[in-house]
This record gives C-alpha cells, sequence and structure tokens, in this order.
C-alpha cells in the first residue's frame, strides 16, 4: 500500500476548503430566486413561494432586470391562486411590463394569471409563448 505524502495531503485538502469557501461565500442570483420560488409554487406551497418572493424582492430592491420582473409578476400569480387576494393580485398584474420585457417568460406568466379574470387574456399567452417562449407553451394552453 502506497502513501501519499503529507504536503499532497494538505494541498489536496487546502484546495477542498478554498473550493467550498468559494461555493458557500457565492450569493443566490435574480434568476435562481425565481427559480427557487417558482419551484415552491408548482408544488402548490403558495405561502412559502410568496415568502420566497418577497425575501428575493427585498434582497435585490434596487435591481431591475428580466427575473426581478419574473418575481413581481409570480408575486401576482400567487395571489390570484390564492383566491381571498385575486384582486390584489390582478391589481399587481395589471400594469404591462417593461418594453424589453415583453416577450419574457415573465410576460407569458402574466397573461396565463390575467387569463382567468380577461377575455382574450389566454390567447394571448399562448401566442406570445410560441413566438418567444416555446418552452412554456403547455403551461400557457392550461
Amino acid at each position: 500500500m502506497e502513501r501519499r505524502s503529507g504536503r499532497s495531503n494538505s494541498a489536496f485538502v487546502s484546495l477542498l476548503l478554498l473550493l467550498l469557501c468559494l461555493c458557500r461565500g457565492r450569493d443566490e442570483t435574480t434568476a435562481e430566486a425565481y427559480r427557487a420560488a417558482r419551484a415552491i409554487a408548482d408544488r402548490n406551497e403558495l405561502s412559502a413561494a410568496s415568502a420566497k418572493v418577497d425575501a428575493a424582492l427585498k434582497h435585490f430592491e434596487g435591481r431591475d432586470d428580466e427575473w426581478i420582473q419574473a418575481l413581481r409578476i409570480l408575486r401576482g400569480e400567487l395571489f390570484v391562486r390564492a383566491e381571498a387576494t385575486k384582486t390584489e393580485g390582478e391589481a399587481i398584474l395589471q400594469p404591462e411590463l417593461p418594453p424589453q420585457y415583453r416577450t419574457s417568460e415573465a410576460a407569458v406568466r402574466r397573461l396565463m394569471a390575467l387569463a382567468n379574470s380577461e377575455n382574450g387574456k389566454a390567447q394571448q399567452a399562448v401566442a406570445l409563448a410560441q413566438k418567444y417562449q416555446p418552452h412554456i407553451v403547455a403551461e400557457a394552453y392550461m
């Protein structure tokens, strides 16, 4: 049985510790926060998803990117799905997204959430998804 030298073992351990520190110290991105909240919402854990969205929006306050818009739309969607706060959710969803995000996944999901209360939104959601977000076309049909 061959033994490794103490020097190579300590170098290996040091490298592992460095990698652990780098991984642990990295902040969650807006995209990761959205995906985590979406996964919770997809499991129909509405209050947990809402808490995740609120925490993410607070953490990333002042930023404006596609994922912030997606988190905002998810918040409105959660309110609509909760029924008790449907009108509040519709108020969140009512404003159009900024022009640069009008073909985003968030735009499709906004129309999907509004489809229950406004005629024509379901067809708009499907059309937008077919053209710009094909990975969620099946969801848009629901």
